[in-house]
């Protein structure tokens, strides 16, 4: 329920949750704002499902979902003709470990492997790029120090840096978001995408 605020500033927004903690959470986080109780690829509740979106919004969901192509599928005859989907992924295989499989990870993701689930779901790609290019030496090596320690704790991974290391790497999100329509980053710790229908 985090993104809600920033993402009804653009229209109206429905939104859908499979898990019942996040649910309350969401109520809690956004009293009197309806949440829809459903998932990917099977659970979507009628309600959404007999309407069409100018956008729908994938921020760190794929990974968690194993049938990630289906997915993407069943979203399709939501868009409307000029619809997009919105999606932000983890990446690079290599990282993963504790963290992700505390969090229900399936997989993460190479710019690769994204475009073909994209293609195999019988959608049209037009922007993909990793992100968190800035970050990404700090994260492969809090990713790596996770693999070693004895007692790594998952809870420290949600734990807010300093005020002045959480403002810089604020600022590097924001350098980030500045570049991200003329830059396509090498690498990083996730990846974006916006994809439509075949052929819009």
């Amino acid at each position: 329920g985090g993104n809600y605020a920033f993402l009804s500033s653009f229209g109206s927004v429905d939104n859908v949750e499979p898990f019942a903690t996040a649910l309350a959470y969401f109520s809690q986080k956004n009293p009197g704002i309806p949440v829809f109780k459903g998932g990917l690829p099977d659970t979507l509740p009628e309600a959404i499902c007999c309407k069409r979106y100018d956008l729908i919004t994938l921020f760190d969901v794929l990974e968690h979902i194993e049938e990630d192509e289906k997915s993407l599928q069943v979203l399709s005859p939501l868009l409307t003709a000029q619809g997009k989907i919105l999606l932000t992924v983890p990446a690079c295989p290599f990282l993963y470990g504790v963290f992700d499989k505390n969090q229900q990870h399936f997989r993460r993701y190479t710019r690769s492997s994204l475009q073909q689930v994209i293609q195999r779901a019988g959608l049209s790609l037009h922007f993909i790029s990793y992100w968190n290019f800035f970050l990404f030496p700090a994260m492969v090596l809090r990713r790596l120090s996770e693999k070693h320690a004895k007692n790594f704790s998952p809870e420290e991974e949600f734990a807010l840096p300093c005020f002045p290391l959480n403002q810089l790497a604020y600022s590097m999100l924001l350098l980030e978001k500045f570049l991200l329509p003329t830059v396509r980053f090498p690498i990083g710790g996730s990846l974006i995408a916006l994809i439509s229908k075949k052929g819009v």
